[in-house]
């Protein structure tokens, strides 16, 4: 399987998340591209109905059904060929950062790919996600945008 990352600074743009998966299935559609080979995995279920409003505001509803946006309990247990994980925070909680960090959740979002695997997150979050109770979230990181790390234990 292919990791691919993408920095998401969303303090430069209120609804930039959006407007990227907007922006990726249109190319992906023009592309000739058959989106339902997509999932969209975001950790909070206001985040992915927001990602499916803006798909389907811009797609149209027809065209937004087939590419499956929810959270990753949603997907336990199926496979696709190619998942965006979307973290959808920029850190500033801790909350946010230990949910985040949750090894199995992290764990199920990655091996839902069959094939590729692209992260969208927050350049901040690498950072901020350094407490102890955030490794997980922070090697998980370190390995999408360096492709390796040290693994200090299994999830």
């Amino acid at each position: 399987m292919m990791a691919t990352f993408l920095l998401f600074k969303c303090e430069l743009h209120i609804n930039s998340e959006e407007m990227f998966f907007r922006n990726i299935f249109i190319g992906l559609q023009k592309a000739k591209i058959f989106i339902e080979r997509f999932w969209v995995i975001c950790p909070y279920r206001a985040q992915a109905g927001t990602v499916n409003a803006t798909l389907q505001n811009r797609l149209g509803t027809e065209v937004a059904s087939k590419v499956l946006v929810d959270t990753v309990e949603r997907f336990q247990g199926q496979e696709k060929e190619a998942i965006f994980l979307s973290l959808g925070s920029n850190g500033e909680n801790l909350d946010d950062l230990k949910f985040l960090s949750d090894s199995k959740r992290l764990n199920v979002s990655i091996t839902r790919a069959k094939s590729r695997f692209f992260c969208l997150f927050d350049g901040n979050l690498i950072q901020k996600s350094k407490a102890p109770q955030t490794e997980d979230l922070n090697e998980f990181l370190r390995w999408v945008t360096l492709g390796k790390t040290n693994i200090r234990r299994a999830a």
